[in-house]
């Protein structure tokens, strides 16, 4: 499902150049009349390109998610679709549902898309884990030149929705909240102190957990995650937890009545 589309004009694209990149699935595979892979996507950057000696045509674009998740696309798309009573249309789409991203036309000479067309824009979009997804295009003129001629470049922008200052495609705790002391890894000391020594683990007894949870309080205070005083609050906490303790279930068996 395309949950959120942004769409920046050509002026607004230019001053986004501080904008980090990672790398796409891959191949992207292209189909339509005349159409040719430039580069599938390996680098880092997927384009097609299209030359079509014809009055109409549509194209598609598009790879198959390697994994669930919510992708920004940055995309440029540019051509050529003669001078009279020109069209060109793009969509994006997951599978079966797409959204309209540029519906121009028809124009005449020499109003763009006559004459020559760019078209920049981000678009967001969810995917699961085998969803195809991409772009179509199409376009048609009514000139005597019968030449349908483009060009789309798409390139995934890494996010840090989460405002830690640690990106998306590496943040291995995507909801730590803005300004948040975290790790390279994106997480903070409670984050790495509840993964190494987690509640529901099978602890020899309840000195073996706070054990666990005062070894990790005393790494992540090194590394500067959390305070001493932090430090001292959480163990606090673990050594008046359950955890590691017989359930009240199983201390009473055995006993006679």
């Amino acid at each position: 499902m395309i949950n959120k589309l942004k769409i920046f004009t050509f002026a607004v694209f230019i001053s986004l150049t501080s904008l980090t990149y990672a790398q796409l699935d891959a191949p992207w595979s292209a189909s339509g009349p005349g159409a040719s892979i430039d580069d599938a996507g390996s680098t880092g950057t997927a384009q097609m390109s299209y030359f079509s000696p014809a009055s109409s045509g549509a194209w598609s674009f598009s790879a198959v998610a390697s994994k669930t998740e919510t992708i920004q696309l940055e995309y440029t798309y540019t051509g050529f679709h003669a001078f009279f009573q020109v069209r060109v249309a793009l969509d994006a789409f997951v599978n079966g549902s797409s959204f309209n991203l540029v519906s121009a036309g028809p124009v005449n000479c020499c109003t763009s898309p006559s004459g020559g067309f760019t078209y920049t824009g981000i678009v967001e979009l969810t995917v699961n884990a085998g969803d195809t997804y991409g772009f179509d295009m199409s376009g048609s003129h009514g000139d005597r030149d019968r030449r349908l001629i483009g060009a789309l470049t798409v390139e995934k922008i890494v996010v840090d929705s989460d405002g830690d200052g640690v990106l998306d495609d590496i943040d291995v705790c995507p909801a730590t909240h803005e300004g948040a002391i975290v790790n390279a890894e994106g997480c903070t000391g409670l984050d790495v102190i509840e993964a190494a020594c987690p509640a529901d683990a099978d602890y020899k007894n309840h000195g073996a957990f706070v054990s666990c949870v005062s070894n990790s309080v005393e790494l992540a205070i090194e590394d500067g995650l959390i305070t001493e005083e932090e430090g001292e609050e959480i163990v606090s906490a673990a050594a008046k937890s359950e955890v590691g303790k017989p359930s009240k279930s199983n201390s009473g068996k055995g006993k006679n009545k």
